[in-house]
């Protein structure tokens, strides 16, 4: 199994975007068009990677920075990948980004009725932050 790690670069989102509503075509809540992934955020084309494998998208995530910490602003993982042990695959490749880069905390907020990214965040030890409106404010240490 290679999985193919691709940079988020304007180029490629100009050409590519329709790959990363893919990832979240079956999720009611997910309302993201092409003006939400090609928003400006402080180096987001440099810390966002899509993955695929055979041509086909796992899924990616889309961070920026924020008061010098690494946010991510999506983590989307497709369907058909899902429950497959993919979704902890990209997200310590994620990291390992950061890291090298080197970021030691990642935030981000989660909607508290998304169950399935709450437990997968608290399996990768998350902690919360606070909450406020329906989001929880979470965040890991990068090591």
């Amino acid at each position: 199994m290679h999985i193919t790690t691709v940079q988020i670069n304007n180029t490629w989102l100009n050409t590519n975007w329709l790959q990363l509503c893919k990832c979240g075509n079956d999720l009611e809540w997910d309302t993201w068009q092409y003006e939400n992934y090609n928003c400006e955020l402080p180096k987001k084309f440099e810390l966002s990677y899509a993955y695929f494998l055979n041509k086909e998208i796992i899924g990616f995530h889309i961070v920026s920075e924020q008061n010098g910490t690494a946010h991510l602003h999506r983590y989307m993982i497709n369907k058909q990948f899902r429950q497959l042990g993919y979704a902890s695959i990209i997200w310590k490749k994620m990291l390992n980004i950061l890291k090298a880069r080197n970021y030691s905390r990642l935030t981000w907020k989660v909607a508290k009725t998304n169950h399935n990214a709450i437990e997968f965040y608290n399996k990768k030890q998350a902690k919360t932050l606070s909450h406020n409106n329906g989001y929880l404010f979470q965040y890991i240490n990068i090591n």
